[in-house]
């Protein structure tokens, strides 16, 4: 019923603007009409209907144009002021009047009166059965809505049970990392035990421990840190979380016997970094100058470990990405601080972009875990400077 009248309505609409062109080339109106046509262009169509509806249903029998416009314009006026089916209904009527104007045959007009009263008739119907068919619609949709209800309150449930048995299931998982975390803590207490046998075997196994475990372990909490701050506006996964928390759980056990600090670093860091750059493999066409100045205080392990690892991952970046025929290191010792500088000639990197490689990834990590900041300048070469508060 809705699409049919606006259907009709566009009709209507259209046909009006097609006669209206040809009702403003007429010159013949009389002052009803004229006074009636000036209602309507100020938009006062109430008074525009009160003034052409007496006339308009005046039915002598014998139709003239004034009566044709008459009916026109009030169709126009009802359909503005929201009167539909009446503009509808007058339109037709001043369809009607047309044709009895050029045809004169009265029998056609009541045809067509005849057929507009059976299409109201049809309206009428097609109305009440729009309406009885919203009431079953009614009785359906509340019946949907119960055996809806009904389903929600069952996958409620469902969830509710999902949720108990998932829970039960992290419980279980907790107390089985606790059982192998208390197992692990047991191993190393087994190992500090032994190692505490005599002083000197208990330096040579912290010595090896720190040579090599402690590096692997350390190097694997950097790696598992990247990972987890690599994962943006996600939460770390359970594996990543209780590995980073089994390997702090290590590094904590490690300190409590002795590492890092029980190693006598009689090697000073500019030593290290002079041994790494005499044994770095020789790249031809590039050389590398290594200073430094101050008083070199001994330092901890791990302040001693970083600090190398950041030099050589530098060293290795240049010799990757920069393309550089000569690199300067400078190491330098102020009060409070160490700072390392290393620059090269070659085209250039950033190391503070978001997107780097595992190097520059693990240089940045290295660099905060020292409680130090890192900066790079670039442009004809690479000028890198790393500065940590000084620790011993």
């Amino acid at each position: 019923m809705l699409k049919n009248n606006r259907f009709l309505f566009a009709l209507t609409r259209l046909i009006l603007l097609i006669l209206s062109y040809s009702m403003a080339h007429s010159h013949t109106q009389d002052s009803l009409l004229i006074c009636a046509k000036e209602q309507f262009d100020k938009k006062n169509y109430t008074k525009t209907i009160s003034l052409l509806l007496p006339p308009a249903r005046k039915d002598s029998g014998i139709f003239s144009e004034d009566q044709v416009r008459r009916l026109l314009l009030l169709s126009q006026a009802y359909v503005l002021s929201g009167d539909k089916e009446k503009a509808y209904r007058f339109f037709q009527w001043h369809s009607l009047v047309k044709d009895s104007l050029s045809k004169r045959e009265k029998d056609h007009n009541i045809a067509r009166l005849e057929a507009r009263y059976e299409t109201e008739k049809k309206n009428k119907e097609i109305a009440e059965q729009q309406l009885l068919l919203k009431k079953n619609e009614s009785l359906v949709f509340r019946k949907n809505v119960m055996i809806t209800g009904g389903i929600i309150a069952g996958l409620l449930l469902l969830i509710l049970s999902w949720i108990s048995v998932s829970n039960f299931r992290k419980k279980r998982e907790i107390n089985n990392r606790l059982k192998k975390q208390m197992l692990q803590t047991q191993e190393i207490e087994r190992l500090k035990s032994y190692m505490e046998g005599t002083t000197e075997e208990r330096h040579k196994v912290t010595e090896q421990v720190q040579e090599t475990i402690y590096p692997v372990i350390e190097e694997a909490y950097l790696i598992l840190e990247q990972i987890a701050s690599s994962d943006k506006g996600q939460a770390p996964s359970d594996a990543v979380t209780d590995s980073r928390q089994i390997l702090s759980d290590v590094k904590k056990s490690l300190s409590t016997i002795g590492l890092p600090g029980t190693k006598d670093n009689s090697e000073k860091l500019s030593t290290a970094i002079g041994h790494f750059l005499n044994n770095f493999p020789p790249r031809q066409g590039l050389s590398i100058t290594f200073r430094f100045t101050g008083a070199e205080p001994p330092l901890q392990p791990l302040y001693h470990h970083n600090l190398l690892r950041v030099v050589q991952e530098l060293v290795q970046n240049i010799v990757k990405h920069s393309g550089a025929s000569s690199a300067n290191i400078f190491l330098q010792y102020n009060t409070g601080c160490t700072i390392i500088e290393v620059e090269d000639n070659g085209k250039g990197y950033s190391i503070s972009e978001e997107k780097g490689g595992m190097g520059l990834n693990n240089i940045r990590q290295r660099v905060t875990e020292l409680n130090g900041y890192i900066t790079s300048q670039t442009g004809t070469g690479n000028r890198t400077i790393v500065s940590v508060p000084l620790k011993q």
